[in-house]
């Protein structure tokens, strides 16, 4: 199989357009990949708190909302259990976030009012 300079660039961007866990990088990956960044669920339920305080309702509400077990997101929004992407899409979807702000923190593309509560809520 020919290894061509040219051939070699298009397996680096392949790599660097489509990233993996760290968990999938095999032999296959090129030198100087790197793993991607790592979901912090503490975080991702500070997000969460801040998300349901915002609109003023409780923790088992904000659960049934989504359909989502009492227990099961009291944990998540401590931290102790990770948001299930399927949790995630829910909540977005009902709540107008984006998954980006719960999984990454990014305001870009919630609601400017929200986006300016949240982060005038960090910074006191």
């Amino acid at each position: 199989m020919d290894d061509s300079p040219i051939r070699q660039e298009r397996k680096l961007l392949q790599w660097k357009n489509f990233p993996y866990p760290a968990s999938c990088a095999d032999s296959h990956s090129p030198p100087g990949a790197s793993a991607m960044k790592t979901i912090d669920p503490i975080a991702v339920g500070e997000r969460l708190a801040r998300l349901r305080d915002y609109h003023g309702i409780n923790q088992g509400d904000f659960a049934d909302s989504v359909n989502i077990d009492r227990s099961s997101y009291s944990k998540i929004e401590r931290g102790t259990k990770a948001l299930k992407a399927d949790m995630a899409f829910a909540i977005a979807e009902r709540w107008g976030v984006s998954m980006d702000f719960l999984y990454r923190g990014r305001l870009d593309d919630l609601p400017h009012k929200m986006a300016e509560s949240f982060i005038s809520n960090r910074t006191n």
